[in-house]
């Protein structure tokens, strides 16, 4: 079956009627090409709905709404915490993260940390992670955050896990808890501070395969772990 285009508009709910210029117009004029009576999906803050191209004129385009889903909030609670890292590696994962359903993405600044977020950062980050989430066409979209410190990081779910090359017991992840977050290191490694404060916030340890993973790569393969397990109802 063939996938829908989509859109993210910065506004609360899906409007009966849009009218689209600037960014909008070009992004659907000129990269999706669509034309009239094609349909698009919009998705604000707080809804997605299904669009009909209108009016295609010459500096505006408008689009009608057919339908509009309230985003629901999952049955699982899925945070990701990454440190911070250089540019490109960071765009990568955050987007990755958006597509294997995180609800919540945290960077944070570790020790080893080569890169600090500034706001700007963050928001072209949400739109990357925003587009991950469209891309895998989920009913809601995922939060996300910076902390300039590892000791500001404040995290309730039930499980908390932090995956770390230096763990000598090899431990297979086959079943975890609806609530849990996942903590992916930096570029450098975590440092025995980092350890120590991590230990102190309730984290376990695992390393669940042998090797020194590259930071984006121990990313999207332990989100993708935990994500099977979620949607294989994998809970203990």
């Amino acid at each position: 079956m063939h996938r829908l285009s989509s859109l993210y508009l910065e506004m609360d709910r899906c409007d009966d009627l849009i009218k689209l210029g600037d960014k909008g117009y070009n992004y659907v004029r000129n990269v999706l090409r669509l034309k009239v009576g094609e349909q698009i999906v919009v998705y604000t803050k707080k809804s997605k709905g299904m669009y009909k191209i209108k009016n295609i004129n010459k500096k505006s385009i408008e689009i009608e709404r057919e339908n509009e889903i309230l985003y629901k909030k999952p049955e699982y609670e899925f945070v990701v915490i990454q440190s911070a890292m250089k540019r490109e590696y960071l765009d990568f994962v955050i987007e990755k993260y958006g597509e294997l359903g995180a609800t919540k993405v945290i960077i944070v600044k570790t020790d080893n940390s080569v890169v600090k977020i500034e706001n700007k950062t963050l928001e072209r980050l949400k739109k990357l992670m925003i587009n991950g989430a469209m891309q895998a066409d989920y009913d809601y979209l995922p939060e996300i955050e910076y902390h300039d410190s590892i000791k500001n990081l404040n995290v309730n779910t039930k499980d908390k896990i932090c995956f770390y090359e230096k763990e000598n017991k090899k431990v297979f992840l086959d079943r975890i808890s609806k609530s849990v977050s996942i903590f992916i290191g930096p570029e450098g490694g975590f440092n025995d501070d980092d350890i120590s404060i991590l230990n102190e916030k309730g984290f376990r340890f695992l390393s669940p395969i042998n090797g020194i993973l590259k930071a984006e790569t121990a990313g999207v393969l332990f989100a993708g772990m935990i994500k099977s397990l979620i949607d294989c109802g994998r809970y203990v």
